[in-house]
């Protein structure tokens, strides 16, 4: 950009940015144009893309003559965006002082002739380390200008050219930048993940061994030129430090390339194939031996062929330590990644059950424990002794104790280590069982157990979470069961096998019917209907429930319940009778008011209908006496009827509180019915 007096007025362009301005101001010639004091701001956007954290840079400049532009920065929150053509405003204002200054940068347009159009500049902000012919670079908001239009007559060819070449580097470093934030993002959820642990823990095993194996060669083998082999300065020790270093970096580089799918999938579990990560999740610890046997395997090579330049007797011994020693690290690399992965393979195992391709057989681990924990340190014992026998070492066997104790002491340390691992490898998984069962024998049926191990553990954890989620299902089909046909009608059924059919049973019914329930229908809404037949339901069920019966059937705005089926009940007609006085008092604050009828006798109960649809009923006399009593009480005060056969039935206590009234001739029945009703009917009962 650039400034200039036109008459002693002061003029700047300015280039504008969704809310945000940038006035430059230079003083490159500054005596040799003149310009306009007219106005002209014209702008066109692109389509923005926001980035994460931008910052919205407004700057301006000092109008007076300077020999570099210097940037006035100010910030504020917001979204920048990614690319967009500018067309620079040229307006007269103010000279501005410098504020907060954050950076400098370098920007700046041809200058237009007195009067004529402004040039069209293409603008784009960036972020990252703007470049400046300025004694010093700050961070900030790179502004690089690129000329669009060909130059108009008059302009500065210099600083078209300047700004062209010398602001452009700024988009790389932008680049640079976003992608050095993303990295150190990356790195800091790292941090925070099982991986860190994982790799320090898999890298100790693999340094420990090395440096084991260095020091055994060097320090317990009776065999002239240890010394001179592994002197600082010999080919063997350099060799042996630079593939020390080369092996580090290298496993930790192919175990980023093999489980990058893993890390990228903990981070955006919703883009990657579900079976794809369990199965490649399983195989970590196998392909983190594979990955650590390689390396060890190459080292064999290199140090055997150094060693061989030597002797012979130094190659072969350099060969079999190396083997043996890469073996044990290998073994245990592999028990250690199985037990450390465990974390990652129970999220993984959480989308998808555990295949055949996946299971990796208890006998093999066991098989490897044996090798770490005996075969190897056994068989180094054996080659030692053997060796010696054919003297294959130098000087006598009392050289080479410190060697044999050496290995002892190995298989002592791997023997606990191994052992220690491979138990726990069985122990923590029966453990969590073992609480998951109690939990489930305290009645906590949403108990799950992890799934995370690749053997017929894994597959006995997947067959306890199957096995739980079918109790759940079972105790969700008995409930929903025992809410439609009554809990111990549902509860005998499954218990049973039902069969069609019925048994004579003495019971005692109680009907309970609302009155007037079609005038109320058609004078409120439907949903309001059936809100209240829900609270009048609501009270009937939990009335009849504290007297032992069970509601076999809702019919309409009627119910039917039965004391005494299935299950029998001492007493039937006392509890049905009670039931009856308390449901009236119950009722008494509803909308509308209901009848009820209850008497006893025999009848016939069981499953009644066809072999793939039936329910549990009642079928008898009791039932149609009871639906007639009802009937009746609907225009009796109190609402509540019985037969005198029916007290006769109950106990004493149940008996005072009923009063006989008339015998009457029940619709159906050829017998005259003797009523009775409760002895505290109100005046308010009473019509």
């Amino acid at each position: 950009m650039s400034s200039g007096s036109v008459d002693g007025a002061q003029s700047t362009n300015t280039v504008c940015a969704g809310g945000s301005s940038t006035d430059f101001s230079s003083a490159f010639e500054p005596a040799s144009l003149r310009r306009s004091a007219s106005s002209t701001t014209t702008t066109r956007h692109r389509e923005t893309v926001g980035i994460d954290a931008a910052e919205l840079m407004t700057s301006r400049t000092s109008s007076t003559g300077m020999t570099e532009p210097v940037v006035a920065i100010h910030t504020m929150s917001g979204c920048v965006p990614a690319a967009a053509d500018w067309h620079c405003s040229h307006s007269p204002q103010p000279p501005f002082g410098h504020t907060k200054p954050v950076a400098k940068a370098l920007a700046a347009i041809d200058r237009p002739e007195p009067g004529g159009p402004v040039n069209s500049q293409e603008c784009v902000i960036a972020c990252g380390f703007a470049t400046a012919p300025a004694s010093s670079s700050r961070t900030g908001w790179a502004v690089i200008l690129r000329h669009t239009p060909p130059p108009a007559t008059g302009s500065n060819p210099e600083l078209s050219t300047f700004t062209k070449h010398s602001l452009a580097p700024a988009v790389d470093g932008f680049d640079n930048v976003i992608a050095m934030q993303q990295f150190a993002r990356y790195l800091k959820w790292v941090w925070g993940t099982y991986w860190p642990l994982y790799a320090a823990m898999i890298l100790m095993t693999n340094v420990v061994g090395a440096i084991a194996v260095a020091t055994f060669l060097r320090f317990l083998i009776p065999l002239r030129g240890a010394r001179e082999l592994t002197s600082p300065n010999t080919v063997t020790s350099i060799a042996y430090l630079s593939y020390f270093i080369f092996a580090i970096v290298a496993g930790v580089v192919f175990t980023l390339i093999f489980f990058a799918p893993v890390l990228r999938w903990q981070r955006n579990p919703d883009a990657y194939d579900p079976n794809m990560i369990r199965h490649l999740v399983l195989r970590i610890p196998f392909l983190q031996s594979v990955t650590g046997a390689v390396l060890w395997a190459i080292g064999v090579v290199i140090f055997t062929t150094v060693a061989a330049q030597f002797s012979s007797r130094w190659a072969i011994t350099v060969a079999v330590t190396a083997v043996l020693g890469g073996l044990m690290v290998t073994l245990m690399t592999y028990m250690e990644a199985e037990r450390l992965v465990r974390p990652v393979a129970a999220r993984a195992l959480e989308q998808g059950s555990l295949e055949q391709s996946d299971l990796s057989p208890m006998s093999t681990r066991l098989m490897a424990t044996w090798v770490l924990t005996n075969a190897v340190p056994v068989l180094g014992i054996l080659l030692l002794i053997f060796a010696q026998a054919r003297s294959f070492f130098d000087g006598s066997m009392e050289d080479l104790i410190p060697a044999l104790v050496a290995l002892a002491v190995t298989a002592l340390v791997t023997g606990f280590l191994g052992a220690r691992l491979s138990a726990m490898s069985v122990v923590d998984p029966v453990r969590e069982l073992q609480f998951a069962i109690n939990q489930v024998r305290r009645g906590n049926l949403e108990t799950t157990v992890r799934i995370y191990d690749s053997s017929e553990i894994g597959v006995v954890q997947a067959g306890f979470n199957e096995m739980m989620r079918g109790l759940q299902e079972r105790q969700q089909v008995s409930d929903l069961f025992g809410r439609y046909v009554g809990t111990e009608v549902a509860r005998r059924a499954l218990e049973e096998d039902p069969e069609l059919g019925g048994e004579s049973r003495d019971v005692a019914v109680l009907f309970v019917d609302v009155i007037g329930s079609t005038g109320f229908a058609t004078q409120r809404s439907p949903e309001h209907v059936v809100s209240a037949l829900n609270e009048f339901f609501d009270r009937v069920v939990e009335v009849v429930h504290e007297h032992k019966g069970i509601i076999n059937k809702f019919q309409g705005d009627a119910a039917l319940a039965v004391f005494g089926a299935p299950l029998p009940l001492e007493d039937a007609a006392g509890h049905a009778l009670a039931a009856a006085r308390e449901m009236h008092s119950k009722l008494t604050d509803l909308e509308f008011e209901a009848g009820v009828g209850v008497a006893a006798g025999s009848v016939v109960a069981g499953h009644i209908g066809a072999k793939d649809r039936f329910e549990y009923t009642v079928i008898g006399d009791a039932v149609n006496q009871a639906s007639r009593l009802t009937d009746l009480a609907k225009d009796t005060p109190g609402r509540v009827l019985t037969s005198a056969a029916t007290v006769r039935l109950a106990n004493e206590a149940e008996q005072r509180r009923w009063t006989m009234l008339k015998s009457v001739e029940l619709r159906g029945r050829r017998q005259m019915t003797q009523l009775a009703r409760p002895v505290r009917a109100t005046l308010a009962d009473r019509h």
